[in-house]
């Protein structure tokens, strides 16, 4: 499927890179899958003392809602301003 995606961007002009995230949503609490068995095969990066590197991976729907909404107000705000009179 991912091959058809691409080559039909392809056949319409359009390039692409595709990146790869390696990072994993981190979960205090067991659960989650995918994480629980990374931590079973000790599959992280990790820190100096041997716990798993954690830090910031991805935003949440929300925050990426917010960004998204800040930057539409503000090319509006730009734009409502660059055809003023002010």
């Amino acid at each position: 499927m991912e091959r058809h995606f691409a080559q039909t961007f392809h056949d319409s002009g359009f390039k692409g890179v595709w990146m790869l995230d390696p990072s994993i949503k981190y979960e205090e609490k067991e659960g989650y899958e995918a994480y629980d068995t990374g931590c079973e095969i000790d599959v992280w990066v990790q820190t100096a003392d041997g716990k798993p590197y954690v830090d910031m991976v991805a935003l949440t729907t929300l925050e990426f809602f917010c960004i998204v909404l800040k930057i539409i107000l503000m090319s509006i705000i730009m734009l409502v301003a660059s055809n003023s009179n002010i």
